[in-house]
């Protein structure tokens, strides 16, 4: 894509990172999925990626999958790291953090020995080494460039993550994809690049190392030539092999060039040792020299300074045994005993690696040569491990032009035998049809500029409209009618961008095939041959070389047909190219004979004007359109009948339909009558005979028409959602369950909220995530959990999901449960009851009403301002509660104090004072069982002018006569009457 292409990192992480360096390079280059379906992915596809982060967004604690490093790279925003240093204690602190499942409870950084916090800022470009535990915070909406990426410098701590990731139980997906493919890439690499000796197979040899000796039949550009007494002897020693073995077949003559080979080898090695002892030794004296005379005095020191080494430049190759760092020298150390220890079924060895066993010897046998290297010697600045550059002689697996002869204006390279193959395709087999590309919006028809629906399954599953978020597809309604080919795709043949729009000239177009996938301009083709338009989707055809080649009309494959009902035909005019659009053939003719024949000129013949024929009538347009609406109706309503159903009725001509409306005199719920029309055609539409249908497109029509009605055809009986939620309105949930179990249409309306307006599930013994959902499905407004084992967890989780939530009764619950409505963004409550909950005292109350205005993006006032009805009866509160009520719910009207030991008259008289919002408001007060309340209070109650109801039932320091004094006190405005024990009621 474009943004790749401005994706840069820095060369350093180019030079060490294992999937440039180690990870078959030919393997890389087959890659042609844009996504990361691991069965498509031919490496590691972690080294970019662009990450858009919006403002408030946090990422906790973690370490990169695998123990890769990161490089970050700031282009817009900003970010915030908090950085833990991989020690043995913060590895084991931050594993029991992740095995603990309470993430959300602490922050790791308060538990780490050492935290750093670091701010990024526009422009910055960070790296985090292997195995540091980090977390992100954006404190404004950024765009990042990043990558992750394996080196060989700190292997230990890369295996170590990766043990914990095994331990934690880590998703295969989070994880990094064919690791202990690398590492045997790895140790095969270090082997090659040390020793010249591969333990690839031939296939990899030759298409990753440039090796094709026996292919190209010369010598590699790069290989030292042998001395002329050498190669005189092997010469004559292979001539006289082939004078000797004239009759070998071609088994035998193949192990004879195999021992030439390995004689070549041998001699190359041998000459290599040799050179590499006298570098060694000049290095190590001239070394030497240099260090006795910086030892000596400035008068002593020649004038002259001794020749310096020379150092070598990055684009030099390296030194035929350079020296290993130590940390190289630890690392494959540990790689290769985690290798070993291993399991059989864990081992994870590629296809490309020989001889494992053999691998595993020389791995060792080269750590025993370099345990002693010098490491101011090994500091050389160019990396050990590196591709040789490919030449003329290597076989392209990428060849610049992907169709093969005559059909393009190319001849083929001269130097291979075989034809090019296709990106991807083993050696040994035919060329096979690329990837095919994904299409995008095209942002004009009505299907991309009108809304979801809001009504069928992907709308449904969306987490706007309530659903979990798992399909990721669009509306029904919103699926594209002709998707484009999206911007960044280039021709197959030169490499250029679509120049052209709809109305310019043809053979600067580009075009998709729809045999081999591939995109290429038409005018970049040079032939004589004939190409198949499609009107399915825009800038689709049947290439010239796959249509040459089959010689009959396309056959949509499987996807072509799940596309053909939503997409239209394109339709493509050009001063170059006569308009020639194959069109589909009415219903039980034959398919249009002429195919679409492309001019290999400009001076050619205009071709002949199709026949009518071929052309569809406006008629069978029409029906076809009316059809794939139908099939939309039906997919929003699979088993209701609604408008769609007169529509096809008027297709089928004049019926008599029986519909269910409204009553227009009683507009309620329930109020539903039939209503017996007859269906006419328009008699503004002249009738028009319909033309002869296919067998199987008649099936298929009766077979939407059954999937119309539910129910026995013999019953005629129209199942409409409307009348069937007026029937359900009168059963009781547990009936209503019993329905839902019929069929999924029952199932469908039987979840609708209006139903399900209030739920209990008190005094339930577990709360299952299959009993949260359906409540999540259900969206009540009235929801009882008293009495219940609910977590805060559960409760967080419900809540954030119940936006239209006004009533919730938690009574009997736990404060660690109820501390959920203080940690999430809590719906606007109506009434929250508290009774008998254990833990709640004046701290837990201050929590849950003092609004979170120190946080970022959080609303400065209460979540609690609209409660109505506040019920605390059985806690431990003080007249410090009874102060934040009056301070952050000004709404409130009924307030529930019963049995709470703490509460005095003088708390009556902190809610009834002059300016207190309860003075006037209050309409309901239960102090029943609070001892210390006496007949003081009822002077204080007095001044509330809207009491309805006092309870003071069981408050011993209260007397019946002082009630009595109470009622008849204020009986010249307001009537009271005392209905039960000290139990005052207002009389209406």
């Amino acid at each position: 894509m474009e943004e790749e292409q401005l994706r840069y990192s820095r060369r350093l992480v180019d030079q060490i990172d294992w999937t440039d360096n180690i990870w078959p390079r030919h393997l890389k280059d087959r890659q042609t999925e844009s996504t990361n379906v691991i069965q498509e992915m031919q490496y590691p596809k972690v080294q970019k990626y662009c990450l858009m982060s919006v403002r408030g967004c946090y990422t906790d604690f973690h370490v990169d999958f695998g123990g890769t490093s990161v490089w970050y790279h700031i282009l817009r925003g900003g970010k915030v790291f908090w950085l833990i240093p991989p020690t043995d204690q913060n590895l084991e602190l931050y594993e029991n953090w992740l095995l603990s499942g309470k993430q959300g409870d602490v922050f790791l950084g308060d538990r780490a020995t050492e935290c750093q916090r670091i701010e990024l800022k526009q422009g910055y470009t960070f790296v985090i080494p292997s195995g540091w535990i980090h977390a992100v915070y954006t404190p404004q909406d950024t765009l990042v460039f990043g990558g992750n990426f394996l080196h060989s410098f700190n292997i230990p701590m890369q295996l170590r993550i990766y043990s914990i990731e095994d331990r934690t139980r880590v998703p295969t997906k989070f994880r990094y994809p064919f690791y202990y493919e690398m590492c045997w890439y790895v140790l095969e690499r270090y082997v090659y690049c040390m020793t010249q000796r591969s333990h690839l197979t031939k296939e990899f040899q030759r298409e990753s190392l440039s090796i094709d000796l026996e292919l190209n039949g010369r010598q590699r550009p790069d290989t030292p030539s042998l001395s002329s007494s050498a190669s005189s002897e092997l010469s004559s020693s292979s001539d006289n092999d082939d004078s000797s073995d004239q009759d070998w077949e071609e088994e035998g003559s193949l192990k004879k060039r195999e021992r030439d080979r390995l004689r070549v080898e041998h001699e190359l090695q041998r000459r290599r040792n040799r050179d590499r002892q006298q570098r060694d030794q000049e290095r190590d004296h001239q070394h030497a020299e240099r260090i006795i005379i910086h030892t000596l005095p400035a008068s002593l020191r020649p004038l002259t300074p001794p020749p310096s080494l020379p150092l070598p430049t990055p684009d030099s190759p390296p030194s035929t045994s350079p020296y290993l760092t130590w940390f190289e020298i630890e690392g494959l150390h540990c790689l290769v005993l985690k290798l070993e220890s291993l399991p059989p079924h864990k081992k994870c060895l590629p296809d490309g690696i020989h001889d494992p066993e053999a691998l595993i010897s020389d791995i060792k046998s080269l750590l025993e040569d370099h345990s002693h290297d010098p490491p101011e010697l090994a500091l050389t600045g160019v990396p050990i491990v590196q591709w040789p550059k490919r030449n003329q002689y290597k076989v392209h697996l990428r060849p610049k032009i992907q169709f093969t002869k005559p059909h393009t204006m190319r001849p083929a390279s001269r130097h291979s035998t075989a034809p090019p193959r296709t990106l991807g395709t083993p050696s040994g087999t035919t060329a096979s049809s690329g990837a095919r590309r994904r299409r995008v919006r095209c942002r004009k028809c009505q299907a991309c500029v009108q809304r979801e629906c809001g009504t069928c399954h992907y709308c449904k599953d969306m987490k706007k409209f309530g659903g979990p978020g798992r399909m990721k597809q669009s509306c029904v309604l919103r699926q594209c009618l002709a998707p484009r080919l999206p911007h960044s795709v280039t021709c197959a043949l030169c490499g250029e961008v679509d120049q052209t729009n709809d109305t310019q000239d043809f053979e600067r177009k580009l075009m998709e095939c729809s045999v081999c996938n591939e995109i290429v301009h038409p005018g970049c083709l040079e032939m004589d041959g004939e190409g198949l338009l499609s009107d399915e989707l825009p800038n689709y055809w049947e290439c010239p070389k796959c249509y040459e080649g089959q010689k009959h009309t396309m056959q949509p494959n499987h996807d072509h047909i799940e596309l053909h009902s939503k997409r239209k035909a394109a339709d493509y005019e050009s001063s170059h190219f006569y308009p020639a659009k194959v069109l589909r053939p009415p219903l039980g003719q034959s398919p249009p004979s002429p195919p679409l024949l492309l001019p290999p000129s400009p001076s050619s013949a205009p071709p002949t004007p199709p026949s009518s024929q071929t052309q569809v009538p406006p008629a069978s347009r029409e029906e076809r359109a009316k059809r794939r609406q139908l099939t939309r109706e039906k997919e929003n309503h699979p088993t209701g009948c609604d408008q769609s159903e007169g529509d096809r009725l008027r297709l089928r001509g004049p019926y008599l339909a029986v519909t269910l409306q409204r009553s227009p005199k009683e507009l309620s719920f329930t109020s539903i009558v039939p209503k017996l029309q007859a269906i006419t055609p328009n008699p503004r539409q002249p009738m028009h005979a319909a033309p002869p249908q296919h067998p199987d497109e008649e099936e298929e029509e009766e077979e939407t028409e059954n999937s119309l009605i539910l129910g026995q055809r013999k019953n005629n009986i129209s199942m409409q959602k409307v009348v069937w939620l007026s029937v359900f309105h009168y059963l009781t949930h547990e009936e209503l369950c019993i329905c839902m179990t019929v069929c999924k249409s029952w199932y469908k309306w039987g979840c609708d909220k209006r139903l399900w307006s209030k739920i209990d599930v008190s005094r339930c013994k577990s709360l299952v995530p299959q009993a949260l959902s359906g409540i999540n499905k259900r969206q009540p407004v009235y929801l009882d959990l008293s009495w219940t084992n609910a977590s805060k967890k559960q409760l967080i989780w419900l809540i954030n999901r119940l936006p239209g939530l006004k009533d919730l009764i938690l009574a009997g619950c736990t404060w660690s449960a109820v501390s959920a409505l203080a940690s999430c963004r809590c719906p606007l409550l109506r009434t929250l009851d508290l009774r008998w909950t254990v833990g709640i005292k004046d701290t837990q109350i201050r929590e849950l009403l003092t609004p979170a205005s120190d946080k970022t993006g959080h609303d400065s006032r209460s979540k609690l301002r609209l409660l109505t009805d506040l019920r605390l009866s059985g806690l431990d509160i003080s007249d410090v509660t009874l102060r934040l009520i009056m301070r952050h719910c000004p709404l409130l009207s009924k307030l529930d104090l019963s049995h709470c030991p703490l509460l005095s008259d003088q708390s009556v008289n902190l809610l009834t004072a002059v300016g207190s919002s309860t003075r006037g408001i209050l309409t309901h007060i239960h102090l029943a069982g609070c001892k210390g309340v006496t007949d003081e209070s009822l002077l204080y109650l007095r001044r509330a002018t809207n009491l309805s109801l006092i309870d003071l039932r069981g408050c011993k320091q209260v007397t019946r006569g002082a009630c009595e004094g109470f009622i008849s006190d204020l009986s010249v405005s307001i009537l009271y009457c005392l209905s039960d024990d000290n139990l005052i009621q207002r009389i209406t």
